[in-house]
């Protein structure tokens, strides 16, 4: 699993400090050269965690990664680690109509893109709750209802990352998250 939250080098610089898309490309392509030459494919996925900044870039992240010959795209929600962290970028909690509007075409964008390829999109639960009626209204042309984006109750209040998805750092240690 890989995290990078869109396909322009400047936005993934500014989310992501000293990360380098060239160097992400690069290290990914090289990484199915090397699984192919030796008979063993990695199932790779790309994290793209949205906050205010990224919204919009997320059909274009889709085609990067089929670009890149990623398996699945897994689009999740910035998780707001401690309030008044200055560092951290708004999560889309406090996107207004007309951003949430963009973020509902973005997606429907990524969902065009990699429909009928071998790069699956999939996204976190409760986005998907919160995108999934206001995606089937754009797509019907029916006038789009934004109301319930911010009311999605939350399942449970324990956070999944440890036991879904916990970090391997370079050094080989293991952390819960990436918080």
């Amino acid at each position: 699993q890989v995290s990078f939250d869109s396909a322009d080098l400047e936005m993934v610089r500014a989310l992501r400090r000293k990360a380098d898309l060239r160097r992400i490309g690069y290290n990914i392509s090289r990484l199915k050269q090397r699984g192919r030459e030796i008979g063993r494919t990695p199932d790779l996925q790309v994290n793209c965690t949205l906050c205010r900044s990224n919204i919009d870039h997320v059909g274009k992240l889709a085609g990067y990664c089929l670009q890149l010959g990623v398996d699945t795209l897994l689009i999740t929600e910035e998780m707001v680690i401690r309030e008044g962290f200055n560092d951290q970028p708004d999560s889309i909690d406090k996107l207004n109509d007309e951003e949430i509007l963009v973020l509902a075409k973005s997606i429907m964008e990524a969902q065009d893109v990699l429909a009928g390829t071998s790069t699956k999109l999939a996204m976190q639960q409760k986005l998907d709750i919160r995108v999934a009626d206001i995606i089937q209204r754009l797509r019907s042309q029916a006038k789009p209802d934004t109301s319930g984006f911010h009311s999605v109750p939350r399942r449970v209040s324990a956070c999944h990352m440890p036991w879904q998805s916990p970090m391997v750092q370079p050094d080989g240690s293991v952390t819960p998250c990436c918080g």
